[in-house]
């Protein structure tokens, strides 16, 4: 008998979010700075890593993604989350 092999997961990065996530479940945070700025300030963190994950409970999925021909689902650049934000914002200027 071959084992399953479990799908590793993440922790959503944003404030007050417990969920733990797939990679096909959440994205990593945008690879232009000023757009990981905009997303970290919404997310209600100080600081962030390029490698950190952030579910998509946070996105629209009907407005911030294209369904691709493969049937993946692709983030569009000017996305930005702003569902399920955090009400107190820890970003410093």
């Amino acid at each position: 008998m071959s084992e399953k092999t479990k799908e590793k997961t993440y922790p959503c990065a944003a404030v007050n979010c417990d969920r733990d996530v797939t990679a096909t479940e959440s994205v990593r945070f945008s690879s232009v700075h000023e757009t990981a700025l905009k997303w970290a300030k919404a997310l209600g963190l100080e600081k962030y890593k390029p490698s950190s994950r952030i579910c998509l409970a946070h996105f629209d999925l009907d407005e911030d993604f294209i369904q691709g021909d493969n049937g993946f689902r692709r983030i569009k650049k000017d996305a930005e989350p702003t569902k399920n934000l955090p009400t107190v914002s820890h970003f410093v200027f």
